[in-house]
């Protein structure tokens, strides 16, 4: 993970946001998400983040358009609002998971939550997924906290290749981990250059750890109603419908 968050690190530098990265969390910090999850276990993947750098700025915009990973505090209110909204959601007869124990909400914008699946022992990697409240989907677009760090440099990347000011008001790349809804960007706020480096190689770092860890099919998508089943369903940590 070192290698991969330095690497971040170097994009961001390279279009002059370094500044967005937080300083590395502090043991205490980290100690109290371990303690709020249990009985269940963080994956040592989100613990070497945080102990490498503990997020990207609330008021960056990084946080709101690119959805990098939220400091231990964030993450634990974040999952203190998901867990209260309980039975009051509007729709928990229709999903009933999306706010279940096992999902601890890592990022978070306009409609779609990133999550991380807690494990029932310690265990080195989590899938990455996306829960989203508009259509009530699960989306597993990355197959560790690893593959994740790494698109999200290529995003950063890619924009420092193509002289593009991240900053810039006007660019908006939100869903740029989704590669099942690319078709959907707007050029206005999505440059088509960067749009198709993302389209041609985020699905192959996704891929980097998938074959040995998680089940086919990646990505993996369930639509409103539909029921879930076979492996992912202990893979995400829930129960059989």
């Amino acid at each position: 993970m070192e290698q991969e968050v330095e690497r971040l690190r170097g994009s961001l530098a390279a279009v002059g946001c370094e500044d967005w990265l937080l300083p590395p969390a502090s043991s205490d910090e980290i100690a109290e998400v371990v303690d709020a999850v249990s009985p269940h276990f963080l994956p040592d993947e989100l613990i070497e983040l945080w102990s490498l750098h503990a997020g990207i700025k609330v008021e960056s915009r990084a946080s709101e358009r690119f959805l990098g990973w939220s400091a231990p505090a964030q993450v634990l209110r974040r999952r203190a609002h998901w867990t209260d909204l309980g039975e009051s959601y509007s729709y928990p007869s229709v999903w009933p998971y999306w706010n279940g124990d096992r999902w601890l909400p890592i990022a978070a914008a306009d409609r779609n939550t990133l999550f991380v699946v807690l494990g029932d022992k310690p265990f080195r990697q989590s899938v990455v997924g996306v829960h989203s409240s508009s259509t009530l989907d699960i989306r597993v677009q990355q197959s560790s906290l690893r593959s994740w760090v790494m698109s999200l440099d290529l995003v950063i990347g890619g924009l420092a290749d193509l002289g593009i000011d991240a900053c810039d008001s006007d660019l908006w790349p939100s869903g740029w981990w989704d590669t099942m809804e690319f078709h959907h960007q707007d050029p206005d706020f999505f440059p088509h250059l960067l749009l198709e480096s993302l389209r041609d190689r985020l699905p192959g770092i996704a891929a980097v750890d998938a074959a040995v860890t998680w089940p086919e099919p990646t990505p993996f998508w369930v639509g409103v109603g539909d029921p879930l089943a076979g492996p992912w369903i202990d893979t995400l940590g829930l129960p059989p419908t």
